[in-house]
């Protein structure tokens, strides 16, 4: 949970400073690695069975 945690203040952290120095075409670049990167999480946490079988068939549907 702690590593969840700063996973999203970190991300958060990288939204910022794309908004802010870098621009908007960064940060939609940032976008679409960190979405990558929450799937695998998410993917990962499926096979290590942290989510509940309705979670699991929801989101292995919307994928």
């Amino acid at each position: 949970m702690v590593s969840f945690f700063k996973y999203w203040l970190a991300c958060f952290c990288c939204i910022r400073y794309s908004l802010v120095i870098q621009g908007h075409l960064d940060f939609c670049i940032f976008l679409q690695f960190h979405f990558y990167f929450l799937k695998k999480s998410i993917l990962s946490h499926l096979s290590h069975g942290k989510f509940s079988e309705a979670t699991k068939t929801r989101l292995v549907f919307e994928s």
